[in-house]
Protein backbone atom coordinates (compact mmCIF):
# COMPACT_ATOMS: atom_id res chain seq x y z
CA UNK A 1 0.00 0.00 0.00
CA UNK A 2 1.49 3.35 -1.05
CA UNK A 3 2.08 5.80 1.78
CA UNK A 4 -0.13 8.83 2.17
CA UNK A 5 1.23 12.31 2.66
CA UNK A 6 0.01 14.26 5.67
CA UNK A 7 -2.50 16.22 3.59
CA UNK A 8 -4.34 13.08 2.53
CA UNK A 9 -4.26 11.11 5.76
CA UNK A 10 -7.69 10.58 7.24
CA UNK A 11 -9.53 10.36 10.52
CA UNK A 12 -9.86 6.76 11.70
CA UNK A 13 -12.74 5.93 14.02
CA UNK A 14 -13.33 2.57 15.66
CA UNK A 15 -15.48 1.53 18.63
CA UNK A 16 -13.81 -0.86 21.05
CA UNK A 17 -15.92 -3.18 23.19
CA UNK A 18 -14.43 -5.99 25.23
CA UNK A 19 -17.44 -7.06 27.29
CA UNK A 20 -20.81 -8.74 27.06
CA UNK A 21 -23.82 -6.88 25.71
CA UNK A 22 -27.44 -7.58 24.83
CA UNK A 23 -26.40 -8.53 21.29
CA UNK A 24 -24.61 -11.80 20.49
CA UNK A 25 -20.95 -11.44 19.67
CA UNK A 26 -18.78 -13.59 17.48
CA UNK A 27 -15.39 -12.38 18.72
CA UNK A 28 -13.80 -14.55 21.37
CA UNK A 29 -13.25 -12.23 24.35
CA UNK A 30 -9.65 -13.39 24.68
CA UNK A 31 -8.95 -12.06 21.19
CA UNK A 32 -10.56 -8.61 21.41
CA UNK A 33 -7.44 -6.71 22.44
CA UNK A 34 -5.16 -8.66 20.12
CA UNK A 35 -7.37 -7.87 17.15
CA UNK A 36 -7.46 -4.20 18.09
CA UNK A 37 -3.66 -4.07 18.34
CA UNK A 38 -3.38 -5.49 14.82
CA UNK A 39 -6.00 -3.01 13.57
CA UNK A 40 -4.15 -0.07 15.09
CA UNK A 41 -0.79 -1.09 13.62
CA UNK A 42 -2.41 -1.54 10.23
CA UNK A 43 -4.24 1.80 10.12
CA UNK A 44 -1.96 4.16 12.01
CA UNK A 45 0.24 4.94 8.95
CA UNK A 46 -2.89 6.09 7.09
CA UNK A 47 -4.24 8.20 9.93
CA UNK A 48 -3.62 11.72 11.11
CA UNK A 49 -6.14 11.29 13.91
CA UNK A 50 -7.16 7.98 15.45
CA UNK A 51 -10.28 7.92 17.66
CA UNK A 52 -11.22 4.88 19.73
CA UNK A 53 -14.53 4.91 21.59
CA UNK A 54 -15.29 2.87 24.71
CA UNK A 55 -18.29 2.54 26.98
CA UNK A 56 -16.95 1.13 30.25
CA UNK A 57 -14.05 1.55 32.67
CA UNK A 58 -12.37 -1.75 31.80
CA UNK A 59 -12.20 -0.93 28.11
CA UNK A 60 -10.97 2.58 28.84
CA UNK A 61 -8.12 1.26 30.99
CA UNK A 62 -7.28 -1.47 28.46
CA UNK A 63 -6.92 0.96 25.56
CA UNK A 64 -5.12 3.53 27.71
CA UNK A 65 -2.59 0.98 28.97
CA UNK A 66 -1.63 0.05 25.40
CA UNK A 67 0.06 3.43 25.11
CA UNK A 68 -1.04 4.01 21.53
CA UNK A 69 -1.29 7.41 19.89
CA UNK A 70 -5.08 7.55 19.97
CA UNK A 71 -7.85 9.71 21.36
CA UNK A 72 -10.07 7.68 23.68
CA UNK A 73 -13.68 8.79 23.50
CA UNK A 74 -15.51 7.56 26.61
CA UNK A 75 -19.25 7.33 25.96
CA UNK A 76 -21.04 6.64 29.23
CA UNK A 77 -24.48 5.41 30.22
CA UNK A 78 -25.48 3.70 26.98
CA UNK A 79 -26.29 0.19 25.89
CA UNK A 80 -22.97 -0.98 24.38
CA UNK A 81 -24.70 -2.13 21.20
CA UNK A 82 -25.29 1.56 20.44
CA UNK A 83 -21.67 2.59 20.99
CA UNK A 84 -21.02 2.82 17.21
CA UNK A 85 -24.00 5.12 16.58
CA UNK A 86 -23.31 7.30 19.62
CA UNK A 87 -19.66 7.58 18.64
CA UNK A 88 -20.53 8.74 15.14
CA UNK A 89 -23.07 11.30 16.33
CA UNK A 90 -20.58 12.83 18.76
CA UNK A 91 -17.84 13.02 16.16
CA UNK A 92 -20.17 14.57 13.59
CA UNK A 93 -20.41 17.68 15.77
CA UNK A 94 -16.69 18.33 15.51
CA UNK A 95 -14.81 20.35 12.94
CA UNK A 96 -11.98 18.54 11.20
CA UNK A 97 -9.20 19.80 8.97
CA UNK A 98 -9.01 16.31 7.47
CA UNK A 99 -11.07 15.68 4.37
CA UNK A 100 -11.68 11.95 4.76
CA UNK A 101 -13.26 9.66 7.31
CA UNK A 102 -12.50 5.96 7.67
CA UNK A 103 -14.80 4.07 10.00
CA UNK A 104 -14.08 0.47 10.89
CA UNK A 105 -14.76 -2.21 13.42
CA UNK A 106 -11.81 -2.86 15.74
CA UNK A 107 -10.94 -6.23 14.26
CA UNK A 108 -10.35 -5.46 10.59
CA UNK A 109 -7.14 -4.90 8.63
CA UNK A 110 -7.31 -2.73 5.53
CA UNK A 111 -5.56 -3.55 2.26
CA UNK A 112 -5.56 -1.18 -0.73
CA UNK A 113 -3.63 -1.45 -3.97
CA UNK A 114 -3.91 2.27 -4.64
CA UNK A 115 -5.34 4.34 -1.81
CA UNK A 116 -4.68 7.53 -3.79
CA UNK A 117 -7.08 6.41 -6.48
CA UNK A 118 -9.74 5.90 -3.81
CA UNK A 119 -9.25 9.40 -2.47
CA UNK A 120 -9.30 10.88 -5.96
CA UNK A 121 -12.66 9.20 -6.50
CA UNK A 122 -14.04 10.76 -3.32
CA UNK A 123 -12.82 14.18 -4.41
CA UNK A 124 -14.63 13.80 -7.74
CA UNK A 125 -17.83 12.58 -6.09
CA UNK A 126 -18.23 13.69 -2.51
CA UNK A 127 -21.53 11.81 -2.16
CA UNK A 128 -19.72 8.52 -2.71
CA UNK A 129 -18.44 6.20 -0.05
CA UNK A 130 -16.23 3.20 -0.70
CA UNK A 131 -16.92 -0.07 1.08
CA UNK A 132 -14.13 -2.65 1.25
CA UNK A 133 -14.61 -6.21 0.16
CA UNK A 134 -14.79 -8.26 3.36
CA UNK A 135 -12.38 -11.20 3.48
CA UNK A 136 -13.14 -13.75 6.17
CA UNK A 137 -10.98 -16.82 6.81
CA UNK A 138 -12.97 -20.03 6.68
CA UNK A 139 -11.77 -23.56 7.46
CA UNK A 140 -11.80 -25.55 4.25
CA UNK A 141 -13.87 -28.29 5.83
CA UNK A 142 -16.84 -26.00 6.47
CA UNK A 143 -17.04 -24.39 3.02
CA UNK A 144 -19.66 -26.91 1.92
CA UNK A 145 -21.72 -26.18 5.01
CA UNK A 146 -21.66 -22.48 4.26
CA UNK A 147 -22.73 -23.10 0.68
CA UNK A 148 -25.72 -25.10 1.87
CA UNK A 149 -26.70 -22.56 4.48
CA UNK A 150 -26.42 -19.60 2.10
CA UNK A 151 -27.59 -21.29 -1.09
CA UNK A 152 -29.86 -18.30 -1.73
CA UNK A 153 -26.80 -16.03 -1.93
CA UNK A 154 -25.05 -17.84 -4.77
CA UNK A 155 -22.42 -19.07 -2.35
CA UNK A 156 -21.77 -22.06 -4.61
CA UNK A 157 -19.79 -19.67 -6.81
CA UNK A 158 -16.13 -20.67 -6.43
CA UNK A 159 -15.06 -17.05 -6.95
CA UNK A 160 -16.40 -16.29 -3.47
CA UNK A 161 -13.54 -18.32 -1.93
CA UNK A 162 -10.14 -16.79 -2.57
CA UNK A 163 -6.49 -17.24 -1.66
CA UNK A 164 -5.12 -14.69 0.77
CA UNK A 165 -2.22 -14.67 3.23
CA UNK A 166 -3.87 -13.05 6.22
CA UNK A 167 -2.06 -12.44 9.49
CA UNK A 168 -3.93 -15.30 11.18
CA UNK A 169 -4.04 -17.71 8.25
CA UNK A 170 -3.96 -21.36 9.26
CA UNK A 171 -3.91 -24.70 7.46
CA UNK A 172 -3.89 -23.21 3.97
CA UNK A 173 -7.47 -22.03 4.50
CA UNK A 174 -9.31 -19.99 1.91
CA UNK A 175 -11.06 -16.71 2.59
CA UNK A 176 -14.74 -16.15 1.87
CA UNK A 177 -15.82 -12.85 0.33
CA UNK A 178 -18.68 -11.85 2.60
CA UNK A 179 -21.31 -9.37 1.41
CA UNK A 180 -20.48 -9.85 -2.26
CA UNK A 181 -23.43 -9.32 -4.63
CA UNK A 182 -26.05 -12.05 -4.69
CA UNK A 183 -27.62 -11.32 -8.08
CA UNK A 184 -26.57 -8.03 -9.62
CA UNK A 185 -28.75 -8.65 -12.66
CA UNK A 186 -31.93 -9.03 -10.61
CA UNK A 187 -34.29 -6.14 -11.21
CA UNK A 188 -36.94 -6.96 -8.64
CA UNK A 189 -36.41 -7.71 -4.98
CA UNK A 190 -38.13 -10.65 -3.37
CA UNK A 191 -38.45 -8.58 -0.20
CA UNK A 192 -41.37 -6.20 0.19
CA UNK A 193 -42.00 -6.22 -3.59
CA UNK A 194 -39.56 -3.36 -3.87
CA UNK A 195 -37.97 -2.50 -7.18
CA UNK A 196 -34.19 -2.47 -7.17
CA UNK A 197 -33.81 -0.62 -10.45
CA UNK A 198 -33.44 2.72 -8.74
CA UNK A 199 -30.78 1.38 -6.38
CA UNK A 200 -28.25 1.50 -9.20
CA UNK A 201 -27.02 4.71 -10.73
CA UNK A 202 -28.91 5.00 -14.06
CA UNK A 203 -26.27 6.87 -16.00
CA UNK A 204 -26.31 9.71 -13.52
CA UNK A 205 -22.63 9.25 -12.81
CA UNK A 206 -19.82 9.01 -15.33
CA UNK A 207 -19.65 5.27 -15.96
CA UNK A 208 -16.09 5.41 -17.26
CA UNK A 209 -15.00 7.14 -14.09
CA UNK A 210 -16.36 4.28 -12.01
CA UNK A 211 -15.65 1.39 -14.36
CA UNK A 212 -13.46 -0.33 -11.77
CA UNK A 213 -16.33 -0.45 -9.28
CA UNK A 214 -19.22 -2.87 -9.55
CA UNK A 215 -21.32 -1.54 -6.67
CA UNK A 216 -22.94 1.61 -8.03
CA UNK A 217 -25.70 1.60 -5.43
CA UNK A 218 -27.31 4.99 -5.61
CA UNK A 219 -29.99 6.39 -3.32
CA UNK A 220 -31.72 9.37 -5.01
CA UNK A 221 -33.95 9.97 -2.00
CA UNK A 222 -33.92 8.95 1.64
CA UNK A 223 -35.73 5.65 1.84
CA UNK A 224 -35.21 3.25 4.71
CA UNK A 225 -37.05 0.52 2.83
CA UNK A 226 -33.53 -0.38 1.81
CA UNK A 227 -33.25 -2.03 5.19
CA UNK A 228 -35.61 -4.79 4.10
CA UNK A 229 -33.71 -5.47 0.91
CA UNK A 230 -30.74 -7.68 0.11
CA UNK A 231 -29.04 -4.63 -1.37
CA UNK A 232 -28.37 -3.73 2.25
CA UNK A 233 -26.00 -6.67 2.66
CA UNK A 234 -24.36 -6.22 -0.71
CA UNK A 235 -23.49 -2.61 0.14
CA UNK A 236 -22.01 -3.61 3.50
CA UNK A 237 -18.43 -4.42 4.41
CA UNK A 238 -17.94 -3.59 8.07
CA UNK A 239 -16.11 -0.36 7.21
CA UNK A 240 -16.22 2.59 4.84
CA UNK A 241 -14.07 5.39 3.50
CA UNK A 242 -15.86 8.63 2.67
CA UNK A 243 -15.42 12.35 2.26
CA UNK A 244 -16.10 14.33 5.42
CA UNK A 245 -18.91 16.14 3.56
CA UNK A 246 -20.91 12.93 3.31
CA UNK A 247 -20.09 11.80 6.85
CA UNK A 248 -21.54 15.03 8.22
CA UNK A 249 -24.86 14.40 6.41
CA UNK A 250 -25.54 10.87 7.62
CA UNK A 251 -28.28 10.27 10.18
CA UNK A 252 -26.81 7.69 12.55
CA UNK A 253 -29.58 6.07 14.55
CA UNK A 254 -29.89 3.51 17.32
CA UNK A 255 -31.40 0.33 15.95
CA UNK A 256 -32.22 -2.93 17.67
CA UNK A 257 -31.79 -4.67 14.32
CA UNK A 258 -28.15 -4.98 13.24
CA UNK A 259 -27.04 -2.01 15.38
CA UNK A 260 -23.35 -2.17 14.44
CA UNK A 261 -24.14 -2.76 10.77
CA UNK A 262 -26.38 0.30 10.66
CA UNK A 263 -23.52 2.56 11.71
CA UNK A 264 -20.95 0.79 9.55
CA UNK A 265 -22.96 1.05 6.37
CA UNK A 266 -26.76 0.91 6.41
CA UNK A 267 -27.16 4.51 7.54
CA UNK A 268 -24.87 5.73 4.76
CA UNK A 269 -26.82 3.80 2.15
CA UNK A 270 -30.02 5.46 3.38
CA UNK A 271 -28.55 8.96 3.08
CA UNK A 272 -29.96 11.20 0.37
CA UNK A 273 -28.06 10.95 -2.90
CA UNK A 274 -25.36 8.70 -1.47
CA UNK A 275 -23.42 6.44 -3.81
CA UNK A 276 -21.95 3.21 -2.48
CA UNK A 277 -18.96 1.82 -4.37
CA UNK A 278 -17.21 -1.55 -4.17
CA UNK A 279 -14.29 -2.65 -6.29
CA UNK A 280 -14.70 -5.23 -9.04
CA UNK A 281 -11.30 -6.67 -8.17
CA UNK A 282 -11.72 -8.14 -4.69
CA UNK A 283 -8.09 -7.34 -3.90
CA UNK A 284 -8.21 -3.64 -4.85
CA UNK A 285 -9.74 -2.53 -1.56
CA UNK A 286 -10.57 -5.08 1.10
CA UNK A 287 -10.37 -5.88 4.78
CA UNK A 288 -9.35 -8.99 6.66
CA UNK A 289 -12.15 -9.55 9.15
CA UNK A 290 -10.13 -11.16 11.94
CA UNK A 291 -12.95 -12.16 14.27
CA UNK A 292 -14.86 -13.78 11.44
CA UNK A 293 -12.56 -16.75 11.81
CA UNK A 294 -13.75 -17.21 15.40
CA UNK A 295 -17.26 -17.59 14.04
CA UNK A 296 -16.34 -19.76 11.07
CA UNK A 297 -14.36 -22.24 13.14
CA UNK A 298 -17.65 -23.25 14.79
CA UNK A 299 -19.79 -22.59 11.74
CA UNK A 300 -23.14 -24.37 11.88
CA UNK A 301 -21.88 -26.89 14.41
CA UNK A 302 -25.33 -27.15 15.96
CA UNK A 303 -27.56 -26.75 12.93
CA UNK A 304 -25.57 -28.50 10.22
CA UNK A 305 -27.99 -31.43 10.07
CA UNK A 306 -30.97 -29.07 9.92
CA UNK A 307 -29.40 -26.94 7.20
CA UNK A 308 -28.47 -29.99 5.15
Amino acid sequence: MRQLNERDKFVVVTPYFGGISSAPRQTELSNVTRYFVETYKNLKPLSSQFIVSVSNDNDYETVKDLGFDVEILYVKDIDPIFLPANTSRIIQKRDFIQRYMYYTEADQLLYAKDIHRMLDTLEMEKNAYIVPQRFCQIPNEVIDRRRVRYRDRNEDDDSRYVEFDGVDKEDDNKYCIECAPWELATEESTNANMSRKWAFSPGTYDEERYDWFYGKYWNPAYDNRLYSNSINDEAYGGAYLCHMDLFKRVSFGDSDWQPTEHTAGHDLLATYNSLCLKTIDYYDFHIDHLSGYDFNKKLFRDDWEVAR
